[in-house]
């Protein structure tokens, strides 16, 4: 047998370190704790992604065709960093429906604390795709060059667990071309991150990354000549959305929300055949659905009057069919839709006769144990570590609330705990918000006593 041979491969100071690094991205812990430190050389690799020049005022019957799509090869370039100062983030002054007043005038806020959650950190899973950026002088002096690396090697599993190589396909060449979606990129990540390794660095960079995103979105939308990347806007408001449901900022989210609904009652005529319009769509919808299940009131834009379901289910495949992105099919939407509905007041007498909340059931019941236990039991059938968490908050939720031995809650914990620790907030805030039920919530049902204690949850 040959002995085997030491080799240091990876950044500069890893090297110098003396340190375990991967040579294809940066892995080890002192990487991921003080990246500004990291001197890591990227590799180029392009991807091929198809491109379509939107038509106007196109109707929509089915989803677009990738068979007949051109190919046509992107680099992906980091936007120029701008100036801000590090305490800064954007936030909302109110959620009325003026979408202009409400989305583009946005006063800056002292305080991040509340944008920003402290995780422990843990190594996450490594994403098989194999994604790089162009060599150029700036991007090899540009700080903010690992947490792009960061966001294609994890965040993107957190965002679109079950297809993040499909979803990454369509936001990097669009990144390439729109800051705006580059700098929710650089947020996302830099967020996740400093979850996940609590360093200043990384929190520093998720507040300027967010305000840089935030100026550059205002002048895409205001900007009659945005042209083709109008397309971005969109995602981007999705992406930060999303950032904010990921650490916790329940109310950011929710207005991030309304910008979207309103961006997408503007521009559905202009993109309808752009497979990166169709993805934020049903991207729009998983997040309007998990809202909707929180049972808090929403804001106005959310309302059932407002939002056009119809149109939103184009994006969703025929019927009998799983969407392969989100994990809905189009009868589970629109369950799902029918079950909020009838956890609204005016149904609670009328219309929901017969549901499993709204006949009061305790959770001793026969009924509310079945459901318990298929939960229990699918959840020990995937790998507590498998990405697919990221949207099942929801049965974990109920699930946990309503079990009643130690071994059940054990395992809804673990699993849980597992997520926490790839950066998701929100289920830092369930986890909370059960052990408090468990300690304090007696018989009362769990949906009761988070309205009793005001607990806002968003499940994503």
């Amino acid at each position: 047998m040959e002995p085997s041979q030491r080799r240091r491969a990876g950044c500069t100071e890893c090297k110098r370190k003396k340190a375990k690094c991967d040579e294809k991205r940066p892995s080890c812990s002192r990487c991921y704790k003080f990246p500004h430190l990291c001197s890591y050389e990227l590799s180029v690799k392009s991807f091929r992604v198809a491109k379509r020049k939107p038509a106007n005022n196109a109707k929509i019957t089915t989803q677009p065709s990738s068979t007949d799509e051109t190919a046509n090869q992107q680099q992906v370039a980091l936007a120029p960093s701008s100036v801000v100062t590090p305490n800064q983030l954007i936030s909302y002054t109110d959620t009325s429906d003026t979408f202009e007043t409400n989305f583009l005038s946005s006063p800056i806020l002292g305080d991040s604390s509340e944008f920003l959650f402290s995780l422990p950190a843990v190594s996450p899973p490594r994403l098989s795709i194999s994604i790089s950026l162009p060599s150029s002088p700036p991007l090899r002096s540009d700080p903010r060059r690992i947490y792009f690396q960061h966001f294609v090697a994890h965040t993107a599993t957190v965002y679109w667990p079950l297809q993040p190589d499909m979803a990454l396909s369509l936001i990097l060449p669009a990144a390439d071309l729109s800051p705006c979606i580059m700098g929710a990129m650089i947020a996302a990540s830099s967020s996740q991150l400093f979850r996940m390794a609590r360093n200043p660095e990384s929190k520093s960079a998720a507040i300027s990354a967010t305000v840089e995103c935030l100026g550059n979105l205002r002048e895409a939308i205001t900007t009659p000549g945005f042209g083709n990347l109008g397309v971005t806007i969109l995602p981007t408001t999705l992406m930060l959305a999303t950032t904010c449901v990921c650490a916790g900022d329940t109310t950011t989210f929710r207005k991030h929300l309304n910008g979207a609904l309103h961006i997408v009652q503007r521009d559905k005529s202009k993109y309808s055949l752009d497979p990166l319009w169709w993805m934020s769509l049903k991207w729009l919808v998983h997040l309007l659905l998990m809202n909707r299940l929180s049972g808090l009131p929403l804001p106005s834009r959310q309302t059932k009057g407002f939002i056009d379901w119809d149109y939103l289910l184009t994006c969703m495949p025929d019927l009998g069919r799983i969407d392969l992105t989100s994990g809905f099919s189009r009868e589970l939407v629109t369950a799902l839709n029918k079950v909020c509905e009838l956890s609204e007041p005016r149904c609670m007498n009328i219309d929901a006769s017969g549901q499993l909340r709204v006949d009061e059931l305790p959770k001793d019941d026969p009924k509310v144990q079945t459901a318990v236990k298929s939960i229990i039991s699918s959840l020990q059938n995937i790998d507590k570590r498998s990405p697919v968490h990221a949207q099942l908050l929801w049965p974990l939720l109920a699930a946990g609330c309503d079990s009643t031995t130690h071994a059940e809650r054990t395992i809804v914990v673990e699993t849980m705990e597992s997520m926490t620790a790839r950066g998701l907030g929100s289920y830092e805030n369930v986890l909370e918000f059960m052990g408090d039920y468990w300690k304090n919530g007696g018989d009362m049902r769990w949906d009761l006593f988070a309205k009793q204690t005001g607990k806002d949850l968003v499940l994503f």
